[in-house]
């Protein structure tokens, strides 16, 4: 049986862990300057503090941490994302299909809600589900380069889950596409030689 659960990990999260300088989020610093301002500072200060707390692994604190800021400043797409991935970590990926539900009826460009949605539909074994969701934040021409590719992987393992295993290589081929080594590059890596294992 695949193992999705690990490669949830990777890719639902993903733009948590891709690190800029001092442990600062170089994907949330780009979408916080150009796409969506958290402008509680009560809300912003918890939702970085959530971010340590994720990075740490602690993921109880980490999601206490996106409640008070989605309590303080409701209806951000980003907290939201932030408060389902961590639900599904404490919870389980069920409890956690809410918030990206309300961030998509919110935002529905928010391609980062695909990724994760999809992801933890993929740790849920709910793969055809996973399938329309992330296609669906395929659709909408993602413009940074880490979320189409995290689409592609995602799909990668949707695809072979549902034994396509010649459409998901060829969506693992083009999540590395062009993408030179490094963190995420290894991390498609991993999802290659796990699926290419089975």
């Amino acid at each position: 049986m695949l193992k999705t659960f690990s490669l949830f990990s990777l890719f639902a999260i993903s733009f948590f862990s891709c690190k800029q300088n001092k442990g600062s989020s170089k994907y949330y610093d780009i979408i916080l300057r150009n796409d969506i301002e958290i402008k509680d500072p009560y809300a912003n200060g918890m939702f970085y503090q959530g971010l340590k707390f994720e990075e740490q692994k602690d993921w109880q604190k980490a999601k206490d941490c996106f409640f008070e800021a989605d309590k303080s400043y409701p209806n951000s797409p980003v907290i939201l994302n932030a408060l389902g991935s961590m639900v599904s970590r404490t919870e389980g990926a069920p409890e956690s299909f809410q918030y990206f539900q309300k961030a998509l009826n919110i935002d529905s460009d928010f391609i980062k809600t695909y990724v994760n949605y999809g992801a933890c539909l993929n740790g849920a074994l709910h793969f055809e589900e996973a399938k329309a969701i992330l296609r669906a934040g395929l659709n909408k021409n993602p413009k940074y380069e880490i979320d189409k590719r995290s689409l592609y992987a995602n799909l990668a393992v949707t695809y072979f889950a549902l034994n396509k295993k010649d459409t998901a290589y060829s969506f693992i081929d083009s999540a590395k596409a062009g993408l030179k080594e490094g963190d995420f590059y290894n991390k498609i890596l991993a999802v290659e030689n796990q699926l290419r294992s089975q």
